[in-house]
């Protein structure tokens, strides 16, 4: 892929109904039970499926057209375009929220003639929550549409009072540096002129994984043994990213975010595995309510976590049929993989299992 809780203690609610028979001594006829009331309240019912942890509280209320609406950013970029909205299934693109953010992106529509690739991406976040960056602009030209028309994107990073925005303004094609430089300049004196918006960290949860790197989590779990798959090698994986706004890497730095990838040198050995990736985002369990609303979701039984959801994917877009997201604890992870997936539900069980236990 270019790039899902913890046992708890639950209080069982038992009801037990004792019906006595009264006998009596030498001939005597037993007395008759007395009649059940139909009326009577059955027992309750316990759910005792895992609350999710709530979501962060956001900057902005979540709330994109707080920062800046469609006519304004269209202005800007010198065509139309609207706010993207709608969950990401990937715990890398949730890492801004898990800390309190807001990362918000306009764009044309796709699908449609005239696309010149003007679009504008911004992160919202506390100054105290991540290391941010000082306040500057840097540009460079690319071509966007089939033209090769040139046009100026430029990434920027700008603080005002207890917060940090940081992004990327891409023009339509045919505009120049100063264009962009303009919207730009446009874009931080609009959230210097917003309201103080109110700091927000990350919301109180559990105990959150900590990552010692890919190659010690893969050797405690065991995988290569559990997985019959003595030819597969692991290294930690890029999930940086080009022309992302530099709140997302301070997000994910500030989270604890790791992604792992699994592969062999060549061709895989008959009866092995294939190569698999693995993202997990402390603190990002939140984001169950919502995967589980994706279209295709299924929960999955999955023994030793709290909760797991297969979700079918775009293979044309994403390289994969479908990801395993694990939710466990306060802790989101997602695997994926060319192969079947239930081939490495024992290797999740495992991942998680050594992530437990520190």
């Amino acid at each position: 892929m270019r790039t899902p809780r913890r046992p708890g203690n639950p209080l069982l609610a038992v009801s037990l109904l004792t019906v006595t028979a009264l006998l009596l001594s030498g001939c005597a006829p037993a007395s008759p039970a007395p009649p059940v009331s139909e009326s009577a309240t059955p027992p309750a019912t316990v759910n005792l499926t895992p609350a999710a942890p709530a979501a962060p509280a956001q900057l902005l209320d979540g709330d994109c057209s707080a920062l800046a609406t469609d006519d304004a950013v269209s202005a800007l970029l010198g065509t139309v375009v609207s706010a993207q909205t709608g969950f990401v299934d990937e715990p890398s693109a949730n890492a801004v929220t898990t800390i309190g953010g807001i990362q918000c992106r306009w764009a044309e529509p796709a699908g449609v003639t005239g696309v010149t690739g003007a679009s504008l991406t911004t992160v919202m976040v506390g100054s105290d929550a991540v290391e941010t960056t000082p306040d500057a602009v840097e540009c460079s030209e690319a071509s966007f549409d089939a033209s090769g028309a040139l046009a100026s994107t430029c990434s920027f990073s700008v603080s005002s009072g207890s917060v940090w925005l940081s992004g990327v303004a891409a023009m339509a094609a045919g505009a120049d540096e100063e264009d962009a430089r303009a919207a730009v300049a446009a874009v931080g004196d609009i959230i210097r002129a917003l309201p103080a918006p109110r700091p927000v960290g990350p919301s109180a949860t559990a105990r959150v994984w900590t990552a010692t790197g890919c190659a010690d989590l893969s050797a405690r779990a065991g995988l290569p043994d559990l997985l019959d798959s003595p030819g597969l090698r692991v290294d930690d994986a890029d999930s940086s990213g080009g022309q992302r706004a530099a709140g997302n890497g301070a997000a994910l730095a500030a989270t604890g975010f790791f992604g792992c990838s699994w592969y062999h040198d060549g061709d895989t050995p008959s009866g092995e595995v294939s190569g698999f990736t693995s993202e997990a985002l402390p603190g990002g369990a939140w984001a169950q309510t919502q995967v589980l609303v994706v279209p295709g979701a299924t929960v999955v039984d999955l023994a030793g976590v709290d909760l797991a959801v297969r979700v079918p994917m775009d293979e044309e877009v994403t390289g994969v049929a479908e990801v395993l997201n694990v939710f466990d604890g306060a802790n989101w992870l997602q695997v994926s993989g060319a192969g079947e997936l239930s081939a490495l539900e024992p290797a999740v069980v495992a991942l998680v299992a050594a992530l437990n236990a520190g």
